[in-house]
């Protein structure tokens, strides 16, 4: 234990010690200033915040044990809920260390969350969450449904919080909670959202009136890659506390070692991945994904917005393509391509009519000649995209007449044999 808690200071060993003990812990107990504020540097590196995390689910097991009877864990849930309603105007007074410690707050929330929905099932799960002790009935009036209360507000953050130099990191480690709280469907094999809490959660009336604002603030997170800022909430100390985290939870999500993924910009990434698994839930009436398939292009003065109030939004399609394109190493970025030229009809139509057609077809030909370096289901993709475009007589005069405006180095005579 003495090992796994070196990347611990002693203050934060100690505190994370009362956390997950026998003792009950209520909301406005001094105990959660402290703990807010003892995490004051940013792990540098993937390494040392994997060995942050790690040394945290040292005292996970105390946890498991006492939380049902001390209800910490959603003690800290409520911290945040009080918290989070005063962020944005601390943020537009840049108040970085309110900032900062809503955030340690979300850390240290995921940090328990990634232990547990591998471990819990449903009803469980809900048990942890709901567990308030007699201690703090009637005293502090809690939410009927916590975890209900908690993803609502983090889909608000998401869509109300602009994104700057004092909220990047917030921004990021809302959606890493968001993930890891999806992927608790990988672990109890509920395939369909209907059959996850989680899900009916982020498919319930309070979340879908935002589903328009949240696909188009992710949408635009991709299309700006916003890099990483060199200050730490207002302090001289940057670094991204993301590096390398977006690329090991799409591996997870699609049991895959070898996707090439280059992190600029950990926001646009983690967009991307927050993107996709909210719009690719088998619901019939999915609300993201609506919005992601019927958006307007902002440049067209004709185009008129979407019937659909989910989807009532408008974007560049011109630069939407251009990022798509530039990005298409990305296999997260083909998958959202595909997604646009199959169901999207009138970005499809946009894309058809753009006379530099060279652009779109290159990045696909680039990638099906970097096989066998990128997986089969990105080659895949590919392959579907450049089917679905050549399905149109426009685009198959376009690729024929098209001329290259420089070179390509590519050897005409190399063999994809393994598709």
């Amino acid at each position: 234990m003495g090992q796994g808690t070196s990347a611990l200071t002693d203050i934060q060993s100690e505190l994370a010690e009362k956390f997950t003990s026998n003792e009950s812990l209520g909301p406005n107990d001094p105990f959660w200033n402290r703990l807010l504020s003892s995490f004051n540097k940013t792990p540098q590196t993937r390494e040392k915040q994997e060995s942050v995390v790690s040394a945290l689910s040292v005292f996970n097991e105390n946890l498991l044990v006492n939380n049902f009877y001390t209800g910490n864990v959603g003690a800290l849930m409520y911290v945040f809920l009080e918290r989070s309603l005063e962020l944005k105007d601390c943020v537009h007074l840049q108040d970085h260390l309110f900032t900062w410690q809503s955030y340690n707050a979300l850390f240290v929330l995921r940090c328990v969350l990634s232990q547990w929905v591998d471990r819990l099932d449903e009803s469980q799960l809900q048990a942890e969450f709901q567990s308030v002790p007699n201690l703090h009935a009637g005293k502090i009036l809690y939410p009927p449904d916590i975890l209900e209360s908690f993803i609502n507000r983090l889909i608000e953050l998401l869509v109300d919080l602009p994104v700057s130099e004092v909220t990047y990191h917030l921004y990021l480690e809302i959606m890493n909670v968001l993930l890891v709280l999806c992927s608790h469907q990988m672990f109890t094999r509920c395939w369909k959202g209907e059959d996850s809490s989680i899900f009916r959660i982020l498919f319930s009336e309070r979340c879908r009136i935002h589903a328009g604002v949240l696909v188009k603030r992710l949408l635009a997170n991709f299309v700006h890659r916003i890099p990483v800022p060199h200050t730490w909430f207002g302090q001289s100390e940057g670094g991204s506390v993301v590096l390398g985290l977006t690329s090991s939870l799409w591996n997870v999500l699609t049991f895959n070692r070898n996707t090439p993924i280059v992190e600029e910009s950990p926001l646009a990434e983690l967009s991307l991945l927050v993107l996709l698994v909210l719009s690719y839930q088998s619901e019939e009436e999915n609300p993201y994904r609506s919005a992601m398939v019927t958006f307007s292009d902002s440049e067209d003065e004709s185009e008129i917005s979407p019937v659909h109030t989910s989807a009532s939004f408008k974007m560049s399609y011109s630069n939407l393509l251009l990022a798509l394109c530039e990005h298409l190493e990305d296999e997260r970025v083909s998958l959202v391509l595909y997604t646009l030229l199959h169901e999207h009809d009138r970005f499809r139509q946009f894309i058809l009519v753009q006379e530099n057609i060279e652009s779109l077809v290159l990045p696909h030909l680039k990638v099906l000649y970097g096989v066998p370096s990128c997986g089969s289901r990105h080659v895949y993709m590919i392959l579907i995209n450049l089917l679905i475009l050549s399905e149109s007589d426009d685009f198959r005069i376009l690729l024929c007449t098209a001329i290259l405006k420089s070179s390509l180095s590519l050897s005409i005579n190399r063999l994809i044999s393994i598709i």
